[in-house]
């Protein structure tokens, strides 16, 4: 799991070490970091747009979208990824000013962007599915959320241009990032001075045979799976970056639906898993 991990769902705080400056902090639910990167002029996005061209590479585009793409609706309606309890304390930790703008990364259908909204000036639901950012339009009109705004993009290949944030989120979808390093450098990048970063993710120990095994489980339910970070690779991440961690909350008691152990048939249905991978998933 990551610096503050925990395998259900850790947390840590990290900042960007630079010269002539204090370092930036990072939070993590699963893994959180957050650090500082220059202020810049920014526009803020509106409705769903492209981000302009950038030299960076769509990773496993096909794959995410459509695995995500047709599950859409079934994480707009999600207890685990709509907890509200949950969210209010993500909130907490990062105690955002009303002045802040927050990119949510990964935003899925947009649960952690309207938990931030109501307490910052602008919040980008940034997502490589176009699926999920329509819910999240949706959601953000049934709830009257007028600063919630979507942005089409990869959590590995994030546009130089978008940057200027206090805060950037992203919460239960690391594991499915091709490259942790390219998705920490354009956190960097996005961050303002002093800005906060917090991660939340499933993550595992330092044991990689166990790491395998849950790999491997995580992988039969959904082939976008990549990888759960143990706590030692989320460090090493942190520190290659110049994050310094500055809170890990490890938990591991959020994983049901129903505040309890998470039921077999909502997890494989809520990612439509391959009918023919249920058996060996139930087995393991």
């Amino acid at each position: 799991m990551p610096p503050s991990a925990s395998h259900q769902s850790p947390s840590s705080n990290l900042q960007p070490l630079s010269s002539n400056r204090q370092p930036p902090s990072a939070i993590s639910q699963q893994p959180a970091t957050i650090h500082e990167s220059p202020i810049t002029n920014h526009q803020s996005p509106s409705a769903i747009r492209q981000p302009p061209a950038t030299s960076g590479t769509l990773f496993l585009m096909a794959d995410v979208q459509s695995m995500f793409g047709p599950a859409a609706a079934n994480y707009a309606t999600s207890k685990v990824h709509a907890n509200s309890e949950e969210l209010a304390r993500l909130v907490e930790l990062v105690a955002p000013r009303p002045t802040d703008r927050v990119l949510d990364i990964a935003t899925g259908t947009g649960n952690t962007a309207f938990a931030f909204a109501p307490f910052v000036a602008e919040v980008v639901a940034y997502d490589l599915t176009p699926g999920m950012l329509e819910q999240v339009r949706i959601g953000a009109a049934e709830r009257e959320l007028t600063s919630v705004r979507p942005l089409l993009g990869d959590a590995c290949a994030i546009p130089d241009t978008v940057t200027g944030f206090d805060i950037v989120v992203v919460r239960l979808a690391p594991h499915h990032f091709p490259s942790i390093d390219m998705f920490l450098a354009g956190c960097r990048r996005a961050l303002c001075l002093g800005g906060k970063l917090l991660v939340s993710d499933t993550a595992t120990p330092d044991d990689l045979h166990l790491n395998r095994q849950i790999d491997e489980i995580e992988t039969l339910r959904d082939p976008s799976h990549v990888h759960n970070l143990s706590y030692g690779e989320w460090r090493a991440g942190f520190e290659r970056h110049g994050f310094k961690v500055t809170h890990v909350d490890e938990r591991a008691d959020w994983a049901g639906e129903h505040g309890d152990r998470m039921d077999f048939d909502t997890w494989v249905d809520r990612i439509n898993t391959p009918v023919a991978n249920r058996p060996e998933l139930r087995r393991r």
